[in-house]
């Protein structure tokens, strides 16, 4: 391989180095997009009670930023259930200025109800469903009958191998339907001990292997705060600690709050893999 000077720009470095990468594919609308680095989803909440308050009814800076997820109902724990009703008219009331301040970024929604989807999807545009209940044959009829890409999170607490299984049947599930574009979230925080997350963490080169898309959502999440006796609002370093490791390991998809330092963790991350020699 031909290594380029340190001082060579970023973005020419890792357009020219891509032969070992994985490379991925998402449809959005008419438009067909490929990714060969790992891209960053920026978290709006159109909610008042999301467990880090300073993302409450806020939309990041996006630059650098390829993807926004939105959501209209807190899953934190103790949070109270809305209905449906009301989280639709929350992604309707604030949908078109999040969809002004993303320009080209891919919108993703975040709910588990069917009919959320369809109803968003009667007024907007998105590409991805990002259900963090791992589904329901409904929700999966309804990502193929939109022919949205669907986020395929493990929301139980087994060990690594029950979550590959569980990957699995459902991805074939939802490839039987005709849903192509899937993409997997081993749902850190969703129904495990902190034991459980780190484990599932450290084997994330397991789900590697099956050749999808991995989006990961650890940002200021209580697996760091418990870990080390944070606060969600100070718990910013630990995040972007564990999103180096997690990136080493596989990610493609850094769920986050703050943005511009996922941003940055993810060029570097790009550049030790551009200058490493074996």
């Amino acid at each position: 391989m031909d290594y380029k000077q340190p001082n060579a720009p970023f973005a020419e470095i890792f357009m020219e180095h891509t032969e070992n990468k994985k490379t991925w594919s998402l449809r959005d609308g008419e438009r067909l997009l490929s990714y060969q680095q790992p891209q960053v989803m920026a978290i709006v909440n159109l909610t008042p009670d999301s467990f880090f308050a300073a993302s409450r009814h806020h939309i990041p800076p996006l630059e650098g930023v390829g993807m926004v997820d939105v959501g209209a109902m807190s899953t934190r724990p103790g949070h109270e259930d809305v209905s449906a009703d009301e989280e639709l008219r929350r992604l309707l009331e604030g949908w078109d200025e999040v969809a002004a301040a993303a320009g080209d970024a891919v919108l993703s929604v975040d709910t588990f109800r069917p009919e959320v989807v369809r109803g968003l999807a009667e007024k907007h545009r998105f590409a991805i469903i990002n259900d963090i209940s791992g589904g329901s044959e409904e929700m999966y009829d309804t990502a193929a009958s939109l022919q949205k890409a669907y986020v395929l999170t493990y929301p139980e607490g087994g060990a690594t191998d029950e979550m590959m299984m569980y990957f699995s049947k459902r991805i074939d599930a939802l490839a039987r339907r005709g849903v192509c574009d899937i993409l997997l979230d081993p749902g850190f925080g969703f129904g495990k001990t902190l034991e459980r997350n780190y484990e599932l963490a450290a084997n994330l080169k397991a789900v590697q292997e099956i050749g999808l898309p991995i989006l990961i959502g650890v940002s200021r999440k209580s697996m760091l705060t418990r870990a080390l006796g944070l606060t969600p609002e100070t718990a910013l370093n630990a995040t972007t600690a564990l999103h180096a490791f997690l990136l080493e390991r596989g990610a493609d998809i850094l769920r986050v709050h703050d943005t511009r330092e996922a941003v940055e963790a993810i060029k570097i991350h790009e550049l030790l893999n551009t200058y490493a020699h074996v």
